[in-house]
């Protein structure tokens, strides 16, 4: 909340954001995306956004959110799971055998 992340685009002070849009209703997700194309009009701009989706949906509806987010103009995507962490307690374990 209260973040200018759009100045911090233009003003080239951050490399990108990671804008979190988990609306399940594509009506409104989309309409989040139309105001964010409506706010970044400048298509060098627009690569500093990463659209944040949950992998929480089905998958049809996910392929859909990527989709509308592409006929936006929007080809960078942050996809991760909230509930994941919650049931898979040696999620890192990989991680850390490696190490």
């Amino acid at each position: 909340w209260f973040q200018d992340w759009k100045l911090w685009i233009e003003e080239d002070i951050i490399d990108f954001v990671v804008l979190k849009n988990f609306n399940e209703n594509l009506i409104d997700f989309n309409f989040n995306n139309k105001f964010l194309s409506e706010n970044i009009t400048d298509d060098t701009k627009k690569n500093k956004v990463y659209l944040g989706f949950t992998i929480d949906d089905d998958s049809k509806r996910l392929s859909d959110k990527i989709l509308l987010a592409r006929l936006r103009g929007y080809e960078n995507f942050s996809i991760y799971s909230y509930n994941i962490h919650k049931d898979t307690l040696n999620l890192y374990n990989p991680i850390f055998n490696v190490l």
